[in-house]
């Protein structure tokens, strides 16, 4: 019997809509088993598969969910275990020994054992790069912590790092992502586009914020990285009547350090934490901030524009999805951040025309059209290897 000739790994809850992971993958996936390519995917657990044919899913690690739960009660009372990360190591582990021998593995890049089986069974493997290259997020994430005087010490996640030396092919995001595997020397042929990715447009339809306030958003787990010292630069060089910014999100210690009081004390700033959906927001949003030092490709940018809300982002982000809904500023320039946002204030009807055209760009870039470039991309991977 014929095997259809790509494998995938991912380390997901397949079908959990509320898994960020989940949703490419669902749509890889999607994408070669239309195409009649896919042979087995497998996966931490599947909810449920949307009508692809049950028998590609194989769940590695027995029980499915129930080990890792078992890690995460575990976690609160065993010192020094990671729940998630023996999760992925066993996970990992138990894939490896069943991966066989596909032409190629679609994979991720911290599933290093199943790569590296792969390779050794003579597999061409694609490694999904959801983020930046792990150098260039490193070295940004020293700069950083140099600049405001903080422990400057920054670990290399070496895992992620060894499953790209493993991949034979690099499927990136963004313009800028690309670019970050070029620094490190992946060669042209070797780095293929997959992006952008796309936002729920039912979940997040075109909105209109409230005339008589300027409310700007923005959403994000705060690290270093995520650049919130900047916006709170730049909102203090500010000074908009009936303004507030509404920061989403939780903050780690490092950027606690960096900001001090500013983040609950600076008139007009509210901190709401963590949000479970980040909807809510995004209506009463007259503009969204993502003032990032690196992303490979955010969903909160797709999102705010699917919801017709003008973006304010940084050259490290997806700056060729944006077009005429937003503005591209450089990395830690709080001036750039301001004058983008004064300029907002002081042009309400070039900002609703900007989230118009927000809306049209985030209607055009769908997930079919997605599915459509992995397809593409693993037949010309097929072609090449054949």
């Amino acid at each position: 019997m014929t095997r259809n000739p790509v494998s995938a790994a991912s380390f997901t809850h397949f079908g959990y809509p509320k898994d960020l992971k989940s949703e490419p993958t669902y749509h890889s996936i999607e994408a070669l088993a239309h195409a009649d390519v896919l042979e087995d995917v497998f996966v931490l657990d599947v909810e449920q598969t949307y009508g692809l044919n049950p028998d590609l899913f194989e769940v590695p690690v027995p029980g499915g969910k129930t080990i890792p739960r078992a890690f995460y009660l575990a976690e609160s009372v065993v010192p020094r275990l990671d729940a998630r990360e023996a999760t992925i190591r066993l996970f990992d582990d138990l894939a490896s020994r069943r991966v066989g021998s596909p032409e190629t593995l679609h994979s991720f890049p911290h599933l290093v054992k199943t790569l590296r089986a792969a390779r050794e069974a003579g597999s061409t493997t694609a490694v999904y790069a959801s983020s930046s290259h792990p150098k260039h997020v490193r070295s940004l994430l020293v700069e950083e912590r140099e600049r405001y005087g903080l422990d400057a010490d920054a670990d290399l996640d070496e895992r992620v790092q060894e499953g790209f030396e493993l991949a034979d092919y690099v499927l990136y995001l963004s313009e800028y992502s690309g670019e970050t595997f070029r620094e490190y020397g992946v060669p042209e042929d070797r780095l293929l586009k997959v992006g952008p990715l796309a936002a729920d447009l039912d979940a997040h339809p075109a909105t209109t914020p409230p005339e008589d306030e300027f409310t700007v958003v923005s959403v994000a787990n705060m690290n270093e990285l995520k650049g919130v010292q900047y916006l709170l630069d730049a909102w203090q060089q500010l000074d908009l009547p009936d303004a507030r910014l509404l920061l989403c999100g939780t903050v780690n210690d490092a950027v606690r350090k960096i900001v001090g009081s500013e983040i609950d004390d600076l008139e007009g700033v509210e901190h709401v934490g963590y949000v479970d959906d980040p909807a809510d927001y995004y209506e009463r949003a007259s503009v969204l901030v993502h003032p990032s030092l690196t992303e490979g490709f955010s969903k909160t940018i797709a999102e705010a524009m699917a919801s017709s809300v003008p973006v304010v982002i940084t050259e490290h982000a997806q700056r060729e999805y944006v077009g005429g809904g937003g503005f591209v500023v450089p990395i830690r320039d709080p001036e750039a951040i301001a004058n983008r946002l004064r300029y907002l204030y002081d042009n309400p009807r070039e900002a609703r025309e900007m989230g118009e055209r927000a809306r049209e760009i985030a209607t055009s870039n769908t997930w079919s059209d997605f599915s459509e470039r992995v397809k593409r991309v693993h037949e010309e991977i097929l072609q090449r290897e054949a």
